[in-house]
């Protein structure tokens, strides 16, 4: 008989759709996606980048799921804004032999390890926290009290990459619970473009203005605080007075949010296009018009910005708090990617004018992100995810049949 998965997730997600329908199609699973909110499904405002967000895409097609009855009402995705009192009467009626939890940062998810102890259900417990950024003494503190008696109840953690299981490591959490199941993206729209490179990056170039020579820098993200988009204005002022000797180096950035009327201001006069919020239908197309992906953040724990510009084989500059670097990550040092320290603008400045300096290595940094993007896709993650699953199943078998036979003794 399949297992009967019943994975709790906040609202549906446009890069982790795809994901579901890939679990659907597994014979020795039978996956029902709970949904607390259908924020994605209708318009909502997005309070970072400050735009109405109407994703244009299938985003519930190819696999079994329900929205729980609080949803049309919640507007937002923090700890008490995610509380669904229906949870405990949905899962009954799924009757889960494993239920999955995305973190542990909204109420509902914490109601969900509440009824799975209660019913004797194992949990997975899916996530992307790190320990590269920095955190106020108070709250390490009581992440040391509060998260190691939590993480201790969890059956298996989904991992996405090297610096997600350090942090397990650190709350206590042993080796034989982690299964690593990587984020995924569309990966079908990114091989069509990929595909028509060529064409796909003139026609890009022309619509946003920018030069078929220039050497093109994408920035994709919020323009908000913590992901520092300054710093790559910055870097660009310094790679003009340095003079790039390939031709003219221009800034793209993808995105929107409250520092875009300082950044305009800060980057009048120099080789930038603000290109706004791209919706999914156009955001592919960002990618292969660009020659580097870079991504200055000093909080970002496993960006799928950065694996989408892997996949379509992009080399990355990253910021040394982008927490998917590693030797088995999407990024990894020296291969594909050049690893700066965070807020170092001169440094980040030589790593892109290293790659504008060197067309051979660029190239072959291109060529490594698309090997690297065959090692970390949806395969090893629909791989990851069952072998949770099975994992975590059968300890509870083994767990039930022992009581049995207690009993029967």
């Amino acid at each position: 008989m399949p297992v009967k998965v019943a994975l709790v997730i906040s609202h549906p997600i446009q890069h982790f759709c795809v994901f579901y329908r890939a679990l659907a199609a597994v014979e020795t699973l039978d996956l029902e996606v709970v949904f607390c909110s259908d924020l994605g499904v209708r318009r909502y405002f997005d309070r970072n980048m400050g735009v109405e967000i109407a994703w244009k895409a299938d985003l519930l097609s190819g696999y079994s799921h329900r929205f729980l009855p609080e949803g049309p009402t919640i507007q937002g995705t923090r700890f008490w804004e995610i509380n669904n009192p229906s949870l405990d009467s949905n899962l009954n009626e799924v009757a889960p032999d494993v239920v999955v939890v995305a973190g542990y940062a909204q109420a509902t998810m914490l109601r969900a390890i509440v009824w799975a102890r209660r019913h004797g259900v194992p949990v997975l417990m899916a996530g992307d926290s790190e320990l590269l950024h920095h955190r106020p003494w108070y709250r390490r503190a009581l992440k040391h009290f509060v998260l190691r008696p939590l993480l201790s109840q969890i059956a298996g953690f989904l991992t996405v990459g090297e610096n997600n299981e350090a942090y397990l490591r650190h709350y206590g959490v042993p080796a034989d619970r982690m299964f690593r199941s990587p984020f995924t993206i569309d990966e079908a729209s990114f091989a069509a473009v990929r595909a028509e490179r060529s064409s796909v990056r003139d026609a890009f170039r022309r619509r946003h203005q920018l030069p078929a020579d220039a050497f093109v820098v994408l920035f994709v993200g919020k323009l908000i605080a913590h992901k520092r988009p300054g710093d790559l204005v910055q870097a660009l002022v310094r790679l003009r007075a340095d003079g790039a000797p390939e031709g003219p180096v221009w800034l793209a950035l993808a995105g929107d949010g409250p520092l875009r009327g300082d950044l305009e201001r800060a980057a009048a006069g120099l080789n930038c296009r603000f290109l706004g919020f791209l919706n999914l239908d156009e955001l592919p197309a960002a990618y292969v018009a660009a020659d580097v992906f870079a991504l200055p953040s000093e909080r970002e724990p496993h960006s799928l910005a950065v694996q989408e510009a892997v996949f379509v084989g992009l080399p990355v500059v990253l910021s040394d708090r982008v927490g998917t670097t590693g030797p088995s990550d999407v990024s990894r040092a020296g291969i594909n990617a050049l690893v700066y320290p965070c807020g170092d603008v001169p440094a980040l400045a030589a790593a892109l004018d290293a790659l504008v300096r060197d067309p051979a290595r660029l190239a072959a940094m291109g060529r490594a992100s698309l090997q690297v993007s065959g090692e970390v896709g949806l395969a090893q993650s629909v791989a990851g995810f069952c072998a949770a699953v099975t994992a975590v199943n059968a300890r509870r078998r083994h767990r039930f049949q022992a009581a049995h036979r207690h009993r029967s003794g």
